[in-house]
């Protein structure tokens, strides 16, 4: 499991005021310093391998933009782009299904897409691919209640099925 404070440091981000006042230090410091203490697996097993064979072309259902695009805030891809090439903005694939992402998207971020788990660079994920299937849970006051995980994943997400 996680680390408590990689989440810690998890809920800071998710605060984009906040990262603006804990981030004195350069974005390329910043993401790089917050990548090395979110590296952690969640599980002792590669979980993409328990999900993959039940989606089609075997790839793991949290890695496929057909059923979750990752996001990225605006100084976290300004950081990517810099570091990799294994990101690009989410390519649209249809009108409907754009509207609601970028609808549902918190002001501060944007849709990304990587090239493919077969060429995932692990130091390079976005917090929202090491975060996966979990995000920080706050009141409408902006304090923290918990984590929680995407519901929706439940019948996909190997580590959602196996919470016990």
């Amino acid at each position: 499991m996680y680390k408590i404070d990689l989440f810690v440091i998890l809920l800071l981000c998710s605060d984009k005021d906040m990262v603006s006042f804990i981030r004195p230090m350069s974005k390329h410091h910043f993401f790089r310093d917050l990548y090395s203490h979110f590296s952690s697996p969640i599980t002792a097993l590669d979980c993409g391998e328990k999900c993959a064979p039940y989606n089609q072309g075997g790839i793991p259902f949290c890695c496929d933009t057909r059923h979750s695009v990752p996001t990225a805030y605006e100084d976290e891809w300004g950081y990517l782009q810099e570091n990799t090439d294994l990101w690009h903005l989410w390519q649209v694939r249809n009108s409907h299904q754009h509207h609601r992402l970028v609808n549902q998207l918190p002001s501060g971020q944007t849709l990304i897409e990587c090239k493919g788990y077969q060429y995932c660079q692990r130091d390079f994920r976005s917090l929202a691919c090491r975060a996966f299937p979990f995000f920080p849970y706050f009141a409408s006051g902006g304090s923290f209640l918990g984590l929680s995980y995407y519901w929706e994943y439940e019948d996909r997400c190997w580590v959602i099925s196996n919470l016990a």
